[in-house]
């Protein structure tokens, strides 16, 4: 009885401690990123130039990210510690997306007594970094899994905060959860 206690007690703080982003991004030197990452870059956008590397940890995850702009939309590339792709983020604007992803993506905030939109990016993910860079070389978004990544601000619980949410393709709420921002030294205006 102990044992399941403890175990239950475990379980329901890793559940729990799931439910908020607490993120941190450093930038890093080419020099420091895995040379399967940079050549799946290469492969995948053409003349690449001013791309930022930065190491980062998402609730105690690592990862890699490339960032950079690219026929002028801002894109962000995850891969994980070794190098190999996880998915690429697209900057958008609500306007850009299709009417019923809109009206999907709407309807589902119309749950919170206030919110405001504040970022979206297209998030592109496959079973395969092959299929993933086909699908951006040829525009060709048969060959992948899209969702939404947003943060918006919203009453939730109680509380107006900063929330993401993960949102399939269609603009259906699939997560959400609340992102704690680390205290800066400097004041931010």
């Amino acid at each position: 009885m102990k044992y399941t206690f403890f175990l239950f007690l475990f379980s329901s703080t890793f559940i729990f401690a799931q439910n908020d982003k607490i993120e941190a991004e450093q930038r890093i030197k080419k020099t420091e990123v895995p040379a399967n990452s940079i050549a799946w870059l290469s492969a995948s956008f053409s003349n690449l130039k001013k791309v930022k590397w930065y190491s980062e940890t998402t609730s105690q995850i690592k990862s890699i990210e490339a960032k950079f702009k690219w026929n002028q939309i801002n894109y962000s590339v995850e891969f994980s510690e070794d190098g190999s792709i996880e998915d690429v983020e697209i900057g958008r604007k609500l306007s850009e997306l299709t009417k019923t992803t809109q009206e999907s993506l709407t309807a589902s905030f119309r749950q919170f007594e206030k919110f405001k939109l504040s970022k979206i990016q297209e998030q592109w993910t496959s079973d395969t970094g092959d299929k993933l860079s086909q699908a951006l070389i040829n525009n060709d978004p048969s060959l992948i899994t899209i969702k939404y990544e947003v943060e918006f601000t919203a009453i939730i619980e109680g509380s107006y905060s900063l929330w993401e949410g993960l949102f399939d393709g269609n603009g259906i709420l699939l997560s959400k959860r609340k992102v704690k921002l680390r205290a800066t030294d400097n004041l931010d205006y």
